[in-house]
């Protein structure tokens, strides 16, 4: 199939079990994540939850949340579509969407898929246990679920609460999943009459593919992606592998089990340092992984041999596809994974030579940046994934150089996303029926390298490593609390 011949849904009618029913082959960055997923034990199925008070009683939030999730399976039906193999081809597996029937199998739906858990419990320890899990949830007739949304009670506030997505990671990327929760919160606040929309007709409102919802074809692959490639390939094929942390083992015990550190800054320190970042013309993502590398390398010292060729290369760095979608597509509807991965690079013999800690940060950063412009450049970047699962979709497990090679990204401002107050329309001037008070991303990891993320919530910067139980909390922890004071240099 050519690339620029973007397949779409299509009508079934052979499944005997669901004679009505819409399939598509998973797409770009949708067929990576599910093929990371089935390769490697359920790598990257993901949560993402997010904390809130409420003036609502208990059964009231309750109820308001159902009626959430139907009208979050209107808008985003892909919540309850299955993943199967052998449609489009025997190994990579396809969307399967079968419409709702009636008010009793919507009302099944739901039934699996919201879940209020009963006791108290805190947020990120049940994360952590979701992630010892594989998806997808198979029930009792056999069925699936690709995400399970859960309502916890956290902390002893009676009126705080956690909403989480437990999802595979074909969906559950980061922005696509804070636009479904602000599309929950919007239902939350008015939650309307769900029984009237359009049921069996849910399925028009499916996600196009990634080259479609960015407008169409590109041109230029001969010449732009050719560059693209080999930039790509340069990295890829670097014979120095990667400088990362050191931890004391490689070998992990149970898989899924995670090990976890973070920071944060307080409103005044991050205030401080958007200010500077702004002043020289870089941004969040620039500082942290800057701050990240060298932190690496503060902690894991270049010898004087290897000072020439050393380097921490970021394999997978994450480019939302957001950024580009047509204005068709550019809703909260794409609850769907879209986003291309790049390299960067930070070479020691680039940095070495600053005259002190703070001059390399900065240094650091431009290298950063200017490796980012270089990709936002060219043309054919929001199509890379699409060609690269098209020409050479991942059919067994991959290993590229060092496996603790840092992974790092920043789901940016969680309230550019979903707004921290939601008010019931018909009463205004009243307090807030739901107030956002704290964001949550956690990840199945079934390989060493830590997993790190970065977020502003608040007017607070957080950074969290992850990691699976070969590492001790100590290891991560160093790493992050030389990475805030890497991040501190900016402002002193």
């Amino acid at each position: 199939m050519d690339v620029t011949q973007e397949p779409q849904w299509e009508h079934v009618s052979w499944r005997s079990e669901s004679p009505n029913a819409y399939t598509r082959p998973l797409l770009g960055s949708e067929l990576l994540a599910d093929q990371g997923s089935v390769l490697e034990d359920g790598y990257g199925e993901g949560c993402i939850g997010l904390t809130f008070t409420s003036t609502l009683p208990d059964a009231k939030v309750h109820e308001r949340l159902r009626v959430a999730m139907a009208h979050l399976r209107f808008k985003c039906p892909l919540i309850a579509a299955s993943l199967e193999r052998g449609i489009h081809d025997s190994q990579l597996r396809s969307w399967v969407y079968v419409p709702v029937k009636d008010m009793r199998d919507l009302q099944n739906w739901l039934d699996e898929v919201t879940v209020v858990v009963p006791e108290q419990t805190d947020p990120t320890s049940f994360m952590e246990s979701l992630s010892l899990q594989r998806l997808p949830y198979i029930l009792k007739d056999g069925g699936q679920l690709i995400l399970r949304c859960y309502l916890v009670q956290s902390g002893n506030a009676p009126d705080r609460y956690t909403i989480i997505f437990h999802g595979v990671h074909s969906i559950i990327d980061a922005k696509p999943t804070l636009d479904a929760f602000s599309l929950i919160f919007k239902s939350l606040a008015n939650p309307g009459y769900f029984p009237g929309l359009g049921w069996g007709q849910e399925w028009k409102q499916l996600p196009v593919g990634p080259i479609t919802a960015t407008g169409g074809p590109r041109e230029g692959w001969d010449t732009a992606g050719v560059s693209l490639f080999a930039k790509l390939g340069a990295a890829y094929e670097n014979p120095t592998p990667s400088h990362s942390l050191l931890c004391k083992r490689i070998d992990i015990a149970v898989p899924g089990k995670s090990v976890k550190a973070e920071i944060s800054f307080s409103d005044v320190e991050t205030r401080r340092i958007t200010s500077v970042l702004k002043e020289h013309g870089f941004s969040v993502t620039h500082l942290i992984e800057a701050a990240h590398a060298l932190a690496i390398f503060q902690l894991n010292p270049v010898s004087i041999v290897d000072a020439e060729t050393a380097h921490v290369s970021y394999l997978r760095n994450v480019i939302s596809l957001a950024k580009f979608f047509a204005p068709q597509y550019s809703g909260k509807i794409n609850f769907v994974s879209a986003f291309v991965l790049i390299p960067v690079s930070f070479h020691w013999k680039d940095v070495a030579a600053a005259v002190d800690d703070k001059a390399r940060l900065l240094a650091a950063m431009q290298l950063d940046k200017a490796q980012y412009e270089e990709y936002l450049a060219n043309p054919c970047l929001p199509h890379l994934m699409a060609q690269q699962m098209q020409l050479a979709p991942p059919r067994e497990r991959m290993f590229i150089g060092n496996p603790l090679a840092p992974i790092l990204t920043n789901p940016g401002v969680i309230e550019d996303r979903v707004a921290p107050e939601w008010f019931d329309p018909s009463e205004p001037g009243k307090p807030p029926l739901f107030k956002i008070q704290d964001f949550h991303i956690h990840h199945r990891l079934t390989a060493p390298a830590p997993m790190g993320h970065a977020w502003t919530m608040n007017g607070r910067l957080h950074v969290q490593l992850v990691a699976t139980d070969n590492w001790e909390k100590a290891e991560l922890q160093a790493g992050l609390d030389e990475m805030k004071r890497q991040i501190l240099l900016l402002v002193e």
